[in-house]
């Protein structure tokens, strides 16, 4: 007999009926089986039946038996639960997907207990390869139990496109006033990083290898790119990443910033002159955020420009001057200062010249001479300012003396320079004049001749010497430390004696023998 497994059981329960049993003796007969009906029968694929044997025994002992086969089999498919559905990201139109690298998730039971073989997988279209296109596959998998009976399941693979993620570049301004950047990669710089699935629906940003809040230096070196950064979505349901990669440059675009110079005020008693405004090139202050210094000051106004290699000129009047510095990057900073071309003040001088000085004659009976008191006005020295407006006279000196009332001396022997100058205009220019004075010996030397009680009044004319009549003449001089020596002169009506200074300025005087000369003084 064969019998079928209990459901979700490897036995069964073989029910079968008492033997047919006949004796020659008409008496009875006892009936035993080596397995009693109802008895379980263990299902095994080796074993091909179970052998049953049933006893008959009469009065005498005499022993009969017979023997009957139970077959136990197995119908009952086994169970299988596939693995999950599986979401595959590829950019060719097909792909090889080990779906079997999931087979931790096939469960397969069986009734039996014994080994199952599988699962067996199978599609449409499939080969050798477990290539799967675009689209949504069914996956049919099989198991088998060692009873033949075949239990399945299904799963999908789902093969859709990679997720894409694109980054752009970004070129990220300095912070006010410094050389460094803030940059929030998860903020508002951020938003230029776009990632999405292949349905086209938006990933969000997982992770990027900077932190979220980065603060980067600017670098003058215009060949670096920045800073790289990569970053990586979130999976996609196919599980699948996007990354990219993308250059944080930080760029200076704060314009350096400078304080041009002071205005000019510059005087000339021309139409125009030429200004060496860069003189004061420490008045300029030039920063900028980078910490490097400028290029510059570049100047330029409306009449020429600020090359060195050219002359700048600038005409009479007010004229606005721009001066541009120039940082690493190109910012430029700008500044502006005027120059105010006016006329020079003038002063009014006596003329004289070092060829021709002014003579000033020594006081009487002095070597000195002595200046006027009001030195300016008495020689009618004035200035004037380039507006005809008077300017007071500050000084006029030899270096260290004012003149008013000073005495010049004649035994200097040379002559005397003198500068006048004017107080200053409101530029701060002033005028100046150089007089140059000469002190002059006009005065004759004082020769005094012998009165008449002189020791020659009875000499004889014929017999009196000249030298002796020279060592009784006495002369003075103003000007000469030493004083000149008299020559005197014989003659039949007397005698005249004469000296003569270094300035050419002669003295005499004459006397007569005996009481004939009145007096001694010339």
């Amino acid at each position: 007999m064969t019998v079928t497994t209990d459901p979700s059981l490897a036995t069964a329960i073989a029910v079968y009926g008492r033997p047919s049993v006949s004796d020659n003796s008409g008496g009875p007969v006892s009936v035993a089986y080596s397995q009693l009906p109802g008895s379980v029968f263990n299902y095994h694929p080796d074993v091909e039946h179970y052998v049953v044997t049933g006893n008959a025994t009469d009065r005498t002992g005499n022993l009969g038996r017979c023997n009957f086969f139970v077959k136990v089999v197995d119908l009952e498919r086994p169970v299988i639960t596939c693995r999950s559905d599986m979401i595959v990201g590829s950019n060719n139109e097909s792909t090889v997907v080990d779906y079997l690298a999931g087979i931790d998730e096939f469960v397969m039971t069986d009734n039996s207990g014994f080994a199952l073989e599988g699962p067996n997988c199978s599609w449409p279209g499939s080969a050798q390869n477990p290539v799967f296109y675009k689209g949504v596959t069914i996956v049919n998998c099989t198991v088998t139990d060692q009873s033949g009976n075949v239990g399945s399941c299904t799963f999908t693979v789902n093969v859709i496109g990679l997720p894409v993620m694109k980054c752009s570049n970004l070129l990220v301004p300095t912070d006010q006033g410094v050389a460094d950047a803030t940059v929030d990669i998860s903020g508002e710089w951020g938003k230029s990083i776009i990632a999405n699935d292949a349905l086209n629906q938006s990933l969000a940003v997982q992770s990027c290898s900077e932190v979220d809040v980065v603060v980067l230096s600017w670098n003058p070196n215009v060949t670096d790119p920045g800073r790289m950064v990569t970053c990586t979505s979130e999976p996609d349901r196919a599980q699948e990443q996007a990354e990219c990669s993308f250059y944080i440059k930080v760029v200076d675009l704060e314009k350096p910033v400078v304080s041009c110079r002071s205005d000019m005020v510059e005087s000339t008693p021309d139409e125009s002159t030429v200004v060496d405004y860069l003189a004061g090139i420490d008045e300029f202050v030039m920063t900028d955020n980078s910490g490097l210094t400028p290029a510059g000051p570049d100047c330029s106004w409306p009449t020429g420009s600020a090359q060195i290699s050219q002359n700048p000129l600038f005409h009479k009047g007010v004229t606005i001057v721009s001066c541009n510095v120039t940082d690493q990057s190109g910012n430029i900073g700008s500044c502006t200062f005027t120059v105010n071309v006016i006329g020079v003040p003038t002063i009014l001088c006596p003329e004289s010249s070092v060829s021709s000085p002014i003579r000033k004659p020594t006081d009487p009976g002095s070597y000195l001479t002595s200046l006027p008191s009001d030195f300016i006005n008495a020689y009618n020295i004035s200035a004037k300012d380039s507006n005809s407006a008077p300017l007071a006279m500050e000084y006029c000196k030899d270096g260290i003396h004012h003149l008013n009332g000073h005495q010049l001396s004649y035994r200097v022997q040379q002559d005397y320079t003198f500068i006048c100058k004017s107080e200053p205009d409101h530029t701060g220019q002033f005028a100046n004049c150089t007089i140059f004075f000469k002190v002059v010996d006009e005065e004759p030397p004082m020769v005094v001749c012998p009165d008449g009680t002189s020791s020659i009044e009875y000499v004889p004319i014929p017999s009196a010497s000249v030298p002796t009549i020279d060592a009784q003449i006495q002369v003075t001089d103003n000007a000469q430390l030493q004083a000149p020596t008299a020559g005197c002169t014989i003659t039949s009506s007397g005698i005249t004696c004469t000296a003569t200074d270094d300035s050419g300025n002669v003295g005499r005087c004459s006397f007569y023998r005996g009481n004939l000369i009145p007096n001694g003084d010339c």
